[in-house]
């Protein structure tokens, strides 16, 4: 299996992510945590996808995963329309405050 999808598992965007995009069972994708990672990855603060022994950062890797596991939902179609250096923005701001995030979104809850 040389599908892998390095995120960092105690940031729960990240490990809800994982889950949708290993949902489908034609592609199983091997996911790693970015933290205890022994590879040397450029970066540990945003997702990496590792498919065909070639690597994809940040939102490229967002989108290849989301291509590859044919996951060609609505948001995919936006951030493939928009322009890149606007989605390589927001995934940075993402990023970088998806601890604060995590916790407003699990403070902000919808009644069921």
């Amino acid at each position: 299996m040389g599908n892998k999808l390095y995120i960092d598992k105690s940031c729960r965007i990240c490990s809800t992510y994982a889950t949708y995009i290993n949902s489908n069972k034609s592609i199983k994708l091997d996911i790693k945590d970015i933290n205890n990672s022994k590879n040397s990855l450029e970066t540990k603060n945003q997702i990496v996808f590792e498919y065909n022994k070639k690597c994809f950062y940040g939102a490229e890797g967002i989108m290849r995963s989301l291509e590859v596991t044919k996951k060609h939902t609505v948001w995919y179609k936006i951030l493939n329309l928009a322009p890149k250096f606007l989605v390589n923005y927001i995934y940075k701001l993402i990023s970088e405050n998806r601890y604060k995030i995590s916790k407003l979104l699990s403070i902000i809850k919808p009644k069921s």
